[in-house]
């Protein structure tokens, strides 16, 4: 929804995604998002090295990039998120304290009618030293987790997060 909505104001935009583990739905949806873009340049891209390069890739030619950051990781690191260490991805964290980049977390409601309403919270950056990419992730879990913790049945996972 984000990345198609930004693409269509004029936004050169990439998208992150990590593929759903049914083989058939996963090539639907991707199938789905991709008609959704009417820019011949905004692009969707998998998670994991490919992702990185295309992203970086993006930044480079100044797009800007979405990703989900609620994502399981298998190969990621091990950060509290509802008091549970789950694997998740830090790897744009990296990307983001390199390039000096905001990080935007944006907030995605169902509303009346099938609509959605977006919010989108003050930028921050991932630039003090002293602060590591495993404490930087735990605060915005905490972010997502108050998300929750007020609006539960807004929430759906296609996978096994805590796991």
């Amino acid at each position: 929804m984000l990345v198609p909505g930004l693409d269509r104001i004029g936004i050169n935009i990439g998208g992150i995604y990590r593929h759903i583990n049914n083989f058939f739905i996963d090539k639907l949806i991707l199938n789905i998002r991709k008609n959704s873009l009417v820019s011949q340049k905004s692009f969707y891209t998998p998670k994991g090295k490919k992702g990185a390069k295309d992203i970086v890739d993006a930044i480079n030619n100044s797009f800007s990039i979405v990703l989900l950051i609620d994502q399981k990781d298998s190969s990621g690191e091990k950060v509290l998120f509802f008091n549970k260490k789950v694997k998740t991805q830090t790897g744009f964290l990296k990307i983001a304290r390199r390039y000096k980049l905001p990080i935007i977390p944006v907030q995605n409601r169902r509303i009346d009618n099938g609509n959605i309403e977006l919010t989108f919270l003050e930028p921050f950056y991932h630039n003090n030293l002293e602060i590591n990419d495993i404490q930087m992730m735990e605060k915005i879990h905490k972010i997502i987790e108050d998300w929750i913790k007020s609006e539960p049945g807004q929430w759906f996972w296609q996978h096994k997060r805590f796991s």
